[in-house]
């Protein structure tokens, strides 16, 4: 982990996908773990609350606006469902949007047409995560991407079941892997790809 990367990112991202399952709430987790910043969801069931302390989380109910909190707080804007007024507002004032996707339950048109929508409402920076992909449907996906948005960037993230020890220790993803050598040898290569991700974030945010 290079920590010089964590000074510079953003602090107002939001992770949104309107599908369920597909990874946002593991990633703000872990985001937040890793660098520090609060978090926001609008899923009443979240477990943010069972990983991060009070002061740092927030479960919006079905109605409930996002509380307007200074632009230097560190925040992560955890976000599923219909693309509402609310969801809408907080994606335009956001430094960065995270889309993290799963190929096997989206074709590649809903993707671009995810995109359209994100980038009407925020041109700053948008990153697509592919959850749980092989590395010919990784590929398959970033090539259409380079076609129709060549500055859209894609990362990939590995299944693994550091996910859950993440939750249950209330420890990122890094300092699981730091722990030993066996967690070192099993979950390594997702925390480099995350490390990429933040890699990704800081530059973005030098551009």
């Amino acid at each position: 982990m290079n920590k010089n990367d964590l000074k510079t990112i953003p602090t107002r991202i939001v992770v949104f996908n309107a599908k369920g399952g597909v990874g946002k709430t593991a990633i703000s987790l872990n985001l937040a773990l890793t660098c520090g910043h609060g978090v926001i969801t609008n899923d009443r069931f979240s477990i943010v609350d069972q990983v991060l302390d009070e002061s740092r989380c927030l479960i919006l109910a079905d109605k409930d606006e996002v509380p307007q909190i200074d632009r230097n707080v560190p925040l992560i804007l955890d976000f599923g469902g219909f693309l509402d007024e609310r969801i809408e507002r907080e994606i335009k004032r956001a430094d960065v949007v995270i889309i993290p996707i799963l190929p096997k339950s989206e074709n590649l048109q809903s993707i671009l047409d995810l995109i359209e929508e994100i980038r009407a409402l925020n041109p700053k920076q948008i990153l697509i995560i592919v959850n749980e992909a092989n590395q010919d449907e990784f590929l398959s996906i970033k090539r259409v991407l380079a076609t129709y948005y060549p500055d859209v960037p894609a990362l990939p993230l590995r299944k693994s079941k550091a996910f859950a020890r993440m939750i249950n220790k209330k420890l990122s993803i890094d300092q699981i892997t730091s722990e030993n050598n066996l967690n070192k040898r099993y979950f390594g290569t997702l925390n480099a790809q995350f490390n990429k991700i933040i890699q990704q974030l800081s530059k973005g945010q030098n551009a």
